[in-house]
């Protein structure tokens, strides 16, 4: 279940920088390469980690496995499991989906198209 939530979160992510982006490929992978991973393994504020991807499924996966703490430790350096964290995981997924489809459309309304007819 938490990987068909990751899978949609990740979609809606895509749906969004194609809508909004002239070339989405190039700013899916600084998301995803660079802001999701940065956030999710450097010791960030907890609201920064909430509009990650990656933190949530994390703590999703950290919850149905309930790690030692030093094998937690080691799964997630920078959390230190101080647990500072800022609303449940699933939650924090719904809402990432539902505003990144919310804005994608938005932004889908906006864009002018050019319509061809072909030849």
């Amino acid at each position: 279940m938490a990987m068909a939530v990751g899978a949609a979160a990740y979609a809606a992510a895509a749906v969004l920088f194609s809508a909004a982006f002239r070339r989405p490929l190039l700013m899916a992978a600084v998301f995803v390469v660079g802001l999701q991973q940065l956030a999710a393994n450097l010791p960030v504020s907890p609201t920064l980690r909430q509009v990650t991807i990656a933190d949530p499924m994390r703590r999703i996966v950290l919850d149905g496995i309930r790690p030692e703490p030093r094998l937690a430790e080691e799964l997630w350096p920078a959390q230190r499991m101080s647990g500072d964290f800022v609303g449940e995981p699933w939650l924090d997924l719904a809402w990432f989906t539902g505003v990144c489809l919310a804005l994608a459309c938005w932004f889908y309304t906006r864009t002018e198209y050019e319509s061809r007819h072909r030849e």
